[in-house]
């Protein structure tokens, strides 16, 4: 996925300057040369005043499918006279190449699952530089990249965020489970957030380090305590190995009959069937109540013939 917000040309500021058509057919030309995928997704942030001329150049590019998206700021204030509508609404388009039925969907295939918009509060508390200055005042939400990325992209896929500013499409595709290449232009930011990102790694490599890493190796320990320690290990060696294999073989999903993938999300199981059955997250149905169905299930308790004590609201 190539992920770009693209400049408003709506503030006093260096960056935030008006992208023309010639910088996009460059832009998306640059892109293609370089990345040897045969599938792309790419996801564009922009005003409603530069949808024309978006749609021209990635057409031009031989993507297809543009789809326009909406992000729902549901906590957006802005002090507006009374008669004013308070813009809390910021548009985008995804579009696919060669096209959208190449490209891996983790979607459900309930459509009202599928609306075109996302409903997320705004950032609140921006990230800032030594300074405690705003880095990025146009700082979106981690909630809102995750979303558009785990609908197309598998955990592992990789993900380019060109002008990463104050990383919060970069942490919304590594909740989504990708890899991320960011790209910012901007020094200032580059630098700020940089630093930020060698922060994050060195605390999830201190996170991940092995419990007995950081032992102190005392010079005066007894040969005795090392044979009582050597047996204690030999011993919980012995009684694991006396352990039967646990069979770890992932269940098939009650939906499509599959079998699920390693890691597979326990928490995805029909509500309705007796045995907790679990499913893909492409094949569950969630239901009005927010809870999961199987096909069958969520088809009948669309047709009011669920049983509520089972968990189907039979209402709707």
């Amino acid at each position: 996925m190539i992920m770009f917000d693209l400049p408003y040309n709506l503030l006093d500021l260096t960056w935030d300057v008006a992208i023309t058509r010639t910088f996009m057919d460059n832009f998306l030309k640059q892109v293609i040369a370089i990345n040897n995928c045969e599938n792309y997704v790419v996801v564009l942030y922009h005003t409603m005043s530069m949808t024309s001329m978006l749609y021209a150049a990635l057409s031009d590019a031989h993507f297809q499918h543009m789809t326009p998206f909406f992000w729902h700021k549901t906590d957006h204030i802005t002090q507006t006279p009374m008669s004013s509508y308070t813009q809390s609404v910021e548009c985008g388009t995804i579009a696919f190449k060669p096209s959208r039925d190449k490209i891996g969907f983790n979607m459900s295939r309930d459509p009202r699952q599928r609306h075109n918009f996302i409903d997320t509060p705004s950032v609140t508390t921006y990230r800032r530089d030594d300074n405690k200055e705003v880095i990025n005042p146009c700082q979106k939400p981690p909630a809102l990249a995750k979303w558009l990325e785990s609908n197309h992209c598998q955990p592992g896929s990789t993900v380019l965020v060109c002008g990463a500013g104050a990383l919060g499409e970069v942490e919304g595709a590594v909740e989504a489970g990708c890899h991320v290449v960011a790209v910012e232009a901007d020094k200032h930011q580059f630098e700020q957030s940089g630093a930020h990102l060698v922060k994050m790694a060195e605390e999830d490599a201190k996170r991940n380090e092995p419990e007995d890493a950081n032992e102190e190796k005392s010079p005066n320990t007894s040969k005795k305590g090392k044979v009582e320690k050597k047996k204690a290990t030999k011993q919980t060696k012995e009684a694991t190995e006396e352990k039967p294999a646990e069979d770890t073989t992932p269940p098939n999903c009650i939906d499509c009959g599959d079998q699920l993938p390693p890691g597979y999300d326990k928490s995805i199981v029909c509500v309705v069937c007796n045995d907790g059955a679990p499913m893909h997250y492409a094949c569950a149905q969630k239901g009005t109540n927010d809870q999961w169905f199987c096909t069958d299930h969520l088809t009948a308790s669309l047709l009011d013939i669920g049983s509520p004590s089972q968990g189907v609201d039979s209402q709707h």
